[in-house]
């Protein structure tokens, strides 16, 4: 049974079904136990999750206080606060800085064609 307490104010779901087969290599998963555990027992990581200015975990769709859900971005899958650019004909929505940085690697590869 897993300790899911720390993600008791996210909105990350905890209940989900688990395929039955993996999707990646033996050593592959091997690889990412070690270093989860590593990176567990490191004391000089610290074990909390980042919060935005909502006091929110920062990739919390839902405000834990308000209970307002905000947009998800196209990009990064982070919640929109501010700063948005909106897709006409849509109502898909990206933060600004994102899609910026998606803009010019975009343009830096077209570049390199």
């Amino acid at each position: 049974m897993l300790d899911h307490s720390d993600f008791a104010d996210t909105d990350i779901p905890y209940d989900i079904m688990l395929p039955e087969d993996h999707s990646i290599q033996e050593d592959e998963r091997e690889e990412a136990k070690e270093w989860v555990l590593a990176v567990s027992m490191d004391q000089r990581v610290q074990q909390v999750l980042n919060t935005d200015e909502r006091g929110c975990y920062e990739a919390s769709l839902i405000n834990i206080h308000t209970s307002v859900t905000s947009p998800q971005c196209i990009l990064s899958g982070y919640p929109v606060l501010r700063g948005e650019v909106v897709f006409r004909n849509s109502s898909r929505v990206a933060n600004k800085d994102d899609w910026n940085v998606y803009v010019m690697a975009t343009n830096i590869i077209f570049k390199m064609r």
